[in-house]
């Protein structure tokens, strides 16, 4: 390109269309493009420049051009020529400067488009010196002196300024201000040396300038510096810029497609073919690709930018691409189907194979035989699905780390293990905690590990089939460990008589189940303590209690209310011995066999939640009596709603907003009920378990007691979701 002149003349300022229809270019030429035209009358802001010896007016940012296909953007410029009378148009005044604000029309409107105008006497304060501008195949080259503190005022106080060094030789100086940014450094260039901003690339070392290296760059100057001074002071420090100037239609068409990319279409077939371009074109649809230049579809770089946005892309890459290792990856990654796309031999590369197994598990059994015998693979696999160990190869299923994967996974993948891994006890442990069923594909040495067995019995009773006889018979643990399971009343009569009359695991076992009652020694159906634990679960288990058992105060009063009911429970309580009037177990009884009850109750009982709870799922309309806390639990009403649906109308006025069926909705979000752990003191501690049953395995922390803990949501009469 031929050398030009370029200087700005004087600052922002309002300008006057005097001429019929004027042409608004892309650069300072009057060949340049033509973006779009005003008409007489029309206003506008900008900055006078005069380039080889013509007038023109550089549009400010973000002005706003009536008809016009794109707008002036914050990397772009447009220009008006102001007198065209040099020129071979011979078209004579073009523009007026008016004073601000007094144009016709939308002068005030046009001006406030242009966020940061400056006043014309600000502006000319801030003229800048010019001299012949380089070719734009040179390298500019900008200095600036080293970064100090704030320290003694900002920027513009202090005069600091940037000087731009071109290899021909000419200098442009650029003055700082606070808060500048990298755009406004880019305009102040524009000002400077007429080259427009779209066509500025700043380089620093050889990374393009970013706003956060120029920020950091930006520690205040000293005052009155100049850098050609520094340098010769030999300071260090000194910083260098280099401005590399975009070709003028590369430039242009870079923000074209940034802002439609679409417009890629009607490119000529050089635009097509410019990376550039493209890849920014890409960055906005992945279907830019599709209008590149056959020889860019071999572009690495442009091809993966495509495909990390849809997969579809690899579709249309040269062949040598869909054998690239990094662009196949991208492209399964968002889907399995892309495969079909890749050239065949590439699934049975390992890393490739690797990835998708990791995203899309299932994939692994269709996987060439190498690949499954690969062991890298095959672990990614069963950490994702235990159950993908039945399609590894028959080496790897005795591989036991892989194996402790796949049953960490899934339990039950322990059936494809190989024999040697079924007699791991880590293996077989790490199975049954995770699924208790998985205690059958053990080797039947482990049946006699008494830390295996009752890890199965917890969650299934039925291991005890398989368990070793004198486990089953004589280990107390076991015993309770099935019993707890709550799976078979069963598993507590096969045990051996020493564990049927072991206290400790008789209460366990009725607390859990009633019905296990029938299965306990004489001795302790005898005994009123475990019979009360029983019939707490059900009145039911008090047929159940011996004569001793039955002759006691607490367990006749209970016999007598099951068996009156509403009839005769008052005449029963009248000669109960004192304690047993407001005795907690004698309430839940009373309240279980009438409804109306809770009218000769203490008030406290109307408040206490347990109560009421048993209460209503008897007799749905005692939720009448509940008190008004109480009428706000949802689980509660829900459980007076399902035993009657009457019951309904006596929940708050807040739940009945949300109608029945929200009832469910609402229990998981309690509120912020706080609970105290009161029990676990000989224990250590209350277990806390990975799900809301007993049988489910127990993390090894446990509440202490006198821990505080809030309720998140509730399950029944657990806490599945708690925090401190």
């Amino acid at each position: 390109r031929a050398e030009s002149r370029a200087m700005a003349t004087g600052g922002e300022g309002v300008y006057v269309v005097e001429h019929r229809r004027v042409a608004v270019r892309d650069a300072p030429s009057i060949k340049a493009e033509i973006l779009t035209v005003v008409h007489k009358g029309d206003d506008m802001c900008g900055t006078p420049f005069e380039v080889d010896g013509l007038p023109w007016l550089r549009l400010a940012p973000y002005t706003m051009l009536k008809n016009a296909e794109e707008v002036v953007g914050e990397d772009d410029s447009a220009w008006v020529l102001i007198d065209g009378s040099s020129t071979e148009l011979g078209v004579g005044q073009l523009l007026k400067r008016v004073a601000d604000g007094d144009g016709p029309g939308e002068g005030k409107t046009s001006k406030a488009l242009h966020a940061g105008s400056n006043d014309s006497a600000e502006g000319d304060e801030q003229m800048v010196k010019y001299s012949t501008m380089a070719p734009h195949e040179l390298v500019d080259v900008l200095e600036a002196g080293p970064a100090v503190s704030r320290e003694g005022g900002g920027l513009a106080d202090n005069g600091a300024t940037l000087t731009v060094r071109c290899l021909s030789g000419a200098a442009y100086e650029v003055p700082l201000e606070d808060y500048m940014d990298l755009q406004d450094l880019k305009v102040a260039i524009e000002t400077a040396s007429g080259i427009p901003r779209r066509e500025q690339r700043i380089l620093r070392g050889v990374e393009e300038l970013s706003e956060a290296a120029f920020n950091d760059m930006l520690r205040v100057l000293p005052a009155g510096t100049d850098v050609a001074d520094d340098v010769e002071g030999g300071r260090a420090g000194c910083e260098e810029l280099t401005l590399i100037r975009r070709d003028p239609v590369q430039a242009r068409w870079l923000l074209r497609v940034k802002q439609d990319w679409q417009r890629l279409k009607v490119a000529p077939t050089e635009v097509r073919s410019d990376a550039e371009i493209l890849a920014a074109a890409v960055d906005q649809n992945w279907q830019a690709l599709l209008h590149a230049a056959p020889e860019l579809l071999s572009s690495r770089d442009l091809v993966l930018a495509a495909v990390r946005k849809d997969w579809h892309a690899l579709e249309h890459a040269a062949l040598d691409l869909k054998a690239d290792r990094e662009v196949v990856i991208a492209a399964i990654c968002q889907s399995w189907e892309a495969h079909v796309w890749a050239v065949p031999h590439m699934l049975e590369d390992r890393e490739v194979a690797e990835a998708a197994v990791r995203k899309w598990p299932q994939v692994f059994r269709g996987l060439h035989n190498s690949v499954r015998a690969d062991r890298g693979v095959v672990l990614a696999a069963v950490r994702q699905d235990g159950s993908l160990l039945a399609h590894a190869a028959e080496a790897l299923r005795a591989d036991s780390d892989i194996v402790l994967a796949a049953v960490m996974q899934r339990g039950d993948a322990l059936e494809h293990a190989a024999a040697v891994c079924r007699a791991n006890r880590e293996v077989v442990l790490a199975a049954v905690r995770r699924s208790p069923a998985a205690f059958r594909h053990a080797s039947p040495e482990l049946f006699a590990d008494r830390e295996v067995v009752l890890a199965a019995a917890r969650g299934d009773p039925a291991a005890l089939g398989l368990a070793a006889e004198a486990l089953v018979n004589d280990d107390p643990d076991v015993a309770l460990a099935a019993a707890a399971a709550r799976r078979s009343p069963q598993s507590l009569r096969k045990a051996a008589q020493n564990l049927r009359s072991d206290r400790n695991v008789v209460l366990a076992a009725v607390t859990e189940d009633w019905r296990l009652l029938k299965c306990a020694h004489e001795d302790l159906r005898d005994d009123p303590e475990v019979v009360i634990a029983a019939a707490r679960q059900s009145s039911a288990a008090l047929e159940l209690a011996a004569l001793g058992a039955r002759k006691h105060p607490k367990v006749a009063l209970l016999i007598d209310i099951a068996q009156w009911g509403a009839q005769g429970w008052q005449d029963s309580l009248k000669v109960a011995p004192a304690e047993l009037r407001e005795d907690r177990d004698i309430v839940m009884a009373i309240v279980a066999v009438d409804a109306e009850a809770f009218k000769h109750l203490p008030s406290q009982f109307w408040k206490d939640r347990e109560v009421m709870l048993a209460a209503v799922r008897v007799h749905g309309s005692a939720l009448r009596f509940a008190s008004q806390r109480l009428k706000c639990d949802p689980e509660v009403v829900a459980a007076a709603v399902e035993q009657d649906r009457s019951a309904f109308q006596f929940a708050s006025p807040e739940l009945q907003k949300l109608g029945i069926e929200g009832l469910s909705r609402s229990d998981t979000n309690v509120g912020d009920r706080l609970w105290r752990v009161i029990g676990g003191r000989t224990q250590g501690g209350l277990l806390i378990r990975q799900a809301a049953a007993v049988a489910s395995e127990a993390f090894v922390e446990r509440l202490a007691m006198g821990a505080v803990v809030r309720e998140l949501r509730r399950k029944g009469q657990r806490l599945p979701g708690l925090t401190r």
